[in-house]
């Protein structure tokens, strides 16, 4: 002690003199500043020649006075004794102090440091003790002793300048080393045990290591220079490992598994242990000190692994072991954490497991039995781990694999689950002949690898094309859920086939082939298209005269020769008549699509944007686009053949060398279509057949069209539930303009409709349709009317409501038969016209409907026959009425015709006998014009009508015979 006290006395001395480098200084310097310097002088002789003698009192925290006698805490430069345990809840710094620790100091688990920041501190570890310190342990030209059978513990060990480590106990470092000693003296003096889990390194210096005793790492040891191991000098990369002499080795050991933590009621994971060398003997210890400390052998545990089964609580485990090729004994391995947690394991149960399929491309497993407060769940691989509560929970977006699963509560973790399998769809293959894991559904992935062309509809998960020709032909279609990949061969697809796909974030690549066929064209006349694919040049397409449509401007502009915008709609010329094929190659559109619409009320020409049709009904209905949109579409066609003036009749042509046609526009909404040609009357029924380029509601791939605007600054929106096909709605993609349509679709709301034709002998025709729907007012509604776009060169046609033309009208139901019409045309046609219904459906089919003629005081049942009339150039608003009931029928009595009809009435009952014809139809009107019986397709020569709901009042009954004579008489009923 005394040789401590001349030393820091010296120390303390040289500081104060090195603080005035010239010491004749202090002799000149006045008596005032020679006191100053006195008492600075005795200041630090007080810090340092009289450090305090502190020595613990009781066990407790190292940073609270009541552990200390005299109940200071102690400082750096103090002189302290540790007699009983201590928990180090500080950062220790050691001064010019010296410390003997005679007892335990273990680190509060908060990673501890040890400092020794100026020369002359001492760390003395003795009596048995262990001191921890879970983070670095700094000394710099100091003294650290660890006396026989004690143990230092530490994190991280830095030495520097020259200090001095005598090890005759154990040091344990848990992880690296740096030397910076850089031969200033001190070094290892090693009698006992040090054990470096980690790299030493002597980067700036060298390893000096004396002694017999043990000095391994886990890791490398790297120097400079010329380093002293044992009785060796060498560079240290490897060394002599035998009895008696110190082991400068790079020694590789570890326990697998790592730290575990453990239920109560769960056994501990047997240990394995692995060495880089051949091991003599192995022996097992295990410590249960707070830190892993004091271990101790455990009996019968000599071989590589070891099983310790059920525990009691926290244990640390090790092994001792010897290297057979040189005897290396007492070689310590890194120790491992076995945590045992107050809690039972909890549990689980496996549940219904779904695979994926096509419209769900993962799966899920159900899981049941969970705890029933919160916990988290791991899903292995990928340690995915999941938050929750309650007792339940499903696992979704599994991709396909192998999964198993554990749930913690607290500490505590379950065992893992049993594996499950998610298993991805199965893949139909076409090698060119037939299907392997055939015939394609809905939940395959179709892969093609040869040619095909089969005159079937397809459907699949996922489409790939790797090789050969593969055709969809005319009509047919083929239905993917999501991707559609050509990476090889090719895909073509002839007119009027479809490719419809469910999956709006569905990736397609590669490029297709789509055909769609023109009819009927006429030289001069032009198309309107737009594009179903991605990529599709504008000038490779057609090298005709091409337009677009300038919705701010309303006109017409020329469009550039780059790739056609998707959505945007091209009115192409072409130049000679007849039919011909146009072909669109790229990357198939899929997906949502949308389109900047112009300003309100003006006119944009926009088209659909996928290679199948799409439903117009669910495009008009769509949220964004009812309020964007007016609910009109408008088709453009030029159907009507021009014929020379001189092949028509006398006196039925107009002016000029031409005879009249109709330049018109198709129109649809959700009432209806109006067509621009009348049709004819199936022979096969009674029911009129369709007109020629009617709309039916399905917009065509590759099919251009005019819609209007009802805001300002919106967009259009096309999304895949457009897609007719897309949730099992019937295909029709045929109905491209200028192509003849002969499908019929079924309406899905109710519809009480008739169609109306305003013609004449020279080729002029407009139709318009009046409604009676499900959701339509009878004020404007522009869902359900569409105003008249008047593309027709010659004659308009339309139903009149307030100050508003509609070539279409929808009007409310229940349908009334006291409703009345307005009807209106417009014609720069002087002649004889007709207005004929064209075709029924509803409640209207085998209904009258009556047309009042206002300007002659007329009524015609255009149920029977048109209506003929001649009118002067102009517009006429309010001539016509269409109506149900005629107030003006006459009450006369009606004269029997002299056809062989007799209509008798006896007994309450009418009796119609036809001695000539079969009977077709009997109605029977009430005296306002209310019918209030019908019959159809009677085919017979004798009718009874009884139990009419009619009471003494005079009745009229029209009979119509097979051979379209009309007798009509009043009776008394």
């Amino acid at each position: 002690m005394k040789q401590y006290y001349a030393k820091t006395t010296i120390f303390i001395i040289n500081l104060i003199f090195s603080k005035i480098k010239n010491f004749k200084v202090f002799f000149i310097l006045g008596n005032a500043a020679k006191k100053t310097a006195f008492v600075i002088f005795l200041i630090l002789m007080h810090g340092t020649c009289f450090a305090q003698t502190i020595t613990t009192l009781t066990s407790g925290n190292w940073s609270s006075s009541s552990t200390w006698a005299g109940g200071v805490v102690p400082g750096p430069n103090d002189i302290v004794t540790v007699n009983h345990a201590i928990i180090l809840d500080v950062n220790l710094t050691i001064g010019t102090g010296e410390y003997t620790f005679n007892s335990n100091v273990t680190d509060d688990g908060s990673s501890r440091q040890l400092t020794a920041m100026t020369s002359g501190g001492v760390l003395i570890i003795a009596n048995n003790s262990t001191t921890t310190f879970g983070g670095e342990a700094f000394l710099d030209n100091s003294v650290l002793t660890v006396t026989d059978g004690s143990t230092l513990i530490t994190g991280t060990l830095t030495i520097d300048n020259g200090t001095s480590i005598t090890i005759n106990g154990t040091l344990e470092v848990n992880g690296n080393v740096t030397d910076n000693n850089n031969g200033k003296g001190g070094g290892f003096d090693v009698a006992g045990y040090v054990q470096i889990n980690g790299n030493y390194n002597a980067t700036v210096g060298n390893v000096q290591v004396d002694g017999s005793g043990v000095f391994q790492t886990t890791g490398t040891i790297t120097t400079t220079g010329s380093s002293t191991v044992g009785d060796s000098t060498n560079n240290c990369t490897t060394g002599p490992c035998s009895s008696g002499s110190i082991s400068c080795e790079n020694n590789t050991s570890s326990i697998s598994p790592s730290n575990q933590s453990l239920c109560a009621d769960q056994s501990v994971a047997p240990l394995i242990f692995s060495s880089n060398s051949a091991i003599s003997s192995y022996q097992w210890q295990k410590s249960t000190t707070n830190g892993g400390l004091g271990f101790t052998d455990i009996g019968e545990a000599t071989s590589n692994t070891y099983s310790p089964g059920f525990i009691d609580g926290t244990t640390w485990y090790r092994i001792k072991y010897s290297k057979s090729e040189n005897g290396c004994a007492n070689l310590i391995s890194p120790s491992v954490k076995v945590t045992i947690v107050s809690n039972s394991a909890p549990t689980f149960a496996l549940g219904d497991i779904v695979q994926p399929t096509c419209v769900q491309p993962t799966g899920s497993v159900f899981l049941s039995g969970l705890p029933a407060g919160t916990w988290t769940l791991t899903r292995s691989p990928g340690d995915v781990v999941t938050g929750g509560s309650g007792t339940t929970m499903s696992i979704d977006g599994l991709v396909a694999g192998t999964y198993n699963f554990t749930v913690r509560v607290d500490d505590c973790e379950s065992v893992p689950s049993a594996n499950i399998e998610i298993v991805a769809p199965v893949s139909a293959i076409w090698d060119g002949t037939e299907w392997t894991n055939g015939p394609p559904t809905i939940n395959k992935v179709l892969v093609f690898e040869g040619n095909y062309s089969e005159n079937v509809d397809v459907e699949g998960c996922a489409c790939e094309v790797k090789a050969g020709t593969v055709v969809i032909p005319n009509g047919k279609s083929i239905t993917i859920t999501n991707d559609m990949v050509v990476s090889g061969g090719s895909l073509i697809f002839k007119n009027n086939a479809s490719l419809v796909q469910v999956n709006d974030a569905a990736d397609n690549s590669g490029n297709i082939t789509y055909n769609r066929a023109v009819t009927g064209i006429k030289a001069k006349d032009y198309v309107y298209w737009s594009t179903p694919v991605r990529g599709q040049k504008l000038a490779d397409f057609s090298s005709t005269i091409k337009y677009l449509w300038n919705a701010k401007l309303n006109s017409w502009r020329v469009p550039g020769l780059l790739d056609m915008q998707i959505c945007q709609g091209y009115t192409i010329r072409r130049d000679v008549a007849g039919n011909f094929t146009k072909t669109f190659t790229g990357i198939p559109n899929n997906g949502i699509k949308d389109i900047s619409i112009g300003d309100k009320d003006s006119f944009n020409l926009i088209g659909n944007p996928y290679p199948s049709a799409i439903d117009a009904d669910k495009f008009l209905l769509e949220d964004n686009n009812k309020l964007v949109l007016g609910g009109t579409i408008y088709f453009w066609t030029h159907i009507t053949p021009i014929t020379l003036r001189d092949e028509l009749p006398a006196g039925t042509a107009g002016s000029g060398d031409l005879a009249y046609t109709s330049d018109d526009y198709a129109s649809y909404n959700i009432t209806g279509g109006v067509g621009v040609e009348k049709g004819t009357k199936a022979k096969s029924d009674n029911n009129v057949g369709e007109i020629r380029y009617k709309p039916t509601g399905k917009i065509a791939a590759g099919q251009a069209f005019f819609a209007t605007s009802i805001a300002s600054g919106k967009k259009a929106v096309f999304k895949n539930s457009m897609r007719v096909g897309a949730d099992d709605t019937p295909l029709d993609n045929s109905q491209f303009f200028k192509i003849k349509s002969n499908s019929k679709t079924s309406n899905t709301i109710e519809k009480t409709r008739v169609w109306l034709n305003l013609t004449n002998t020279g080729g002029a025709f407009k139709q318009t349709l009046i409604g009676y729907i499900t959701g339509a007012t009878n004020e404007y509604d522009n869902v359900y009317d569409g105003i008249s776009f008047d593309g027709n060169t010659y004659i308009d046609f339309y139903s009149t409501s307030k100050d508003k033309n509609f070539v279409i009208q929808g009007r409310a139901l229940p349908f009334d038969d006291n409703d009345k019409v307005p009807l209106g045309y417009k014609t720069t046609i002087v002649g004889e016209f007709k207005i004929a219904i064209d075709e029924t459906d509803g409640l209207l089919v085998n209904k009258i409907i009556y047309l009042e003629d206002k300007l002659l005081g007329k009524t015609q049942d255009l149920s029977l026959a048109p209506y003929t009339f001649t009118t002067e150039k102009g517009t006429y608003n309010d001539r016509f009425v269409l109506s149900y009931t005629n107030k003006t029928l006459v009450t006369d009595d009606f004269k029997d015709l002299n056809y062989g009809v007799l209509i008798s009435n006896k007994n309450r009952e009418i009796k119609i006998n036809a001695l000539v014809n079969y009977i077709d139809k009997v109605f029977v009107y009430d005296i306002t014009g209310k019918q209030i019986f019908s019959k159809s397709k009677i085919d017979k020569n004798e009718f009874i009508m009884s139990n009419l709901e009619s009471s003494n009042q005079v009745l009229i009954v029209k009979v119509l015979l097979q051979n379209n004579i009309v007798v009509t008489k009043k009776v008394l009923f």
